[in-house]
């Protein structure tokens, strides 16, 4: 981690296409003076919070806090969403044919319901956020073992395969995540079937 002096430590950074914005610890999203100049602060303070995390699509970007996704382009941001606690892990879900981004995918430390953990989905399209199965466009089919599995643990980082590659047999790419407290599962074809598990062998 880098320091920002006043703004907190570097904890991400994502570039746009033309603007490239830092997240601070405890402090918000920056983004840097273009060009910069040796005798201005190059930063600028966009929203302010308690970001834990932000990825972009290229257009948009993403950002969450404890408890609320954001949604920002050209400077602005904008509170979109929230239900749970969040970890700050994301991740951008593409399914094939399609080449854009469909879901953002966000790991949850707390939740709500019987399963409070595992994971929540994001619609890019709607702004609507889903725990996974529960909607039409989804991660994972429907009565796969997300509730039995993944959804009883904290997850804190989560990685989705590239647009095009490691597709499981029903048309969905392989997805882990990494927990708190009981190391890597992952949505792969297990026995003829895509479902969530622990992550005991190489894939």
């Amino acid at each position: 981690m880098r320091d920002l002096g006043s703004a907190g430590l570097l904890m991400g950074a994502v570039y746009d296409g033309t603007t490239t914005y830092y997240l601070a610890t405890k402090s918000g999203i920056y983004k840097i003076a273009d060009p910069p100049t040796a005798t201005a602060n190059p930063l600028t303070q966009v929203v302010s919070g308690d970001f834990l995390g932000i990825i972009t699509d290229g257009t948009d970007i993403y950002a969450v806090t404890p408890d609320t996704v954001y949604r920002g382009s050209a400077g602005s941001f904008n509170k979109v969403s929230g239900g749970g606690t969040f970890s700050g892990g994301m991740a951008l879900w593409t399914r094939p044919p399609t080449t854009s981004p469909q879901l953002l995918l966000l790991g949850l430390i707390r939740g709500s319901g019987t399963y409070s953990y595992g994971y929540r989905e994001f619609i890019l399209a709607s702004n609507q956020l889903y725990t996974p199965g529960s909607s039409l466009l989804s991660s994972i089919k429907s009565g796969d073992t997300y509730a039995s599995t993944l959804g009883k643990h904290a997850v804190n980082s989560i990685i989705c395969a590239p647009a095009g590659t490691r597709i499981n047999a029903n048309g969905k790419p392989v997805v882990f995540a990494g927990t708190v407290k009981d190391g890597l599962f992952s949505y792969r074809d297990r026995g003829g079937s895509a479902q969530w598990n622990g992550e005991n062998n190489s894939y």
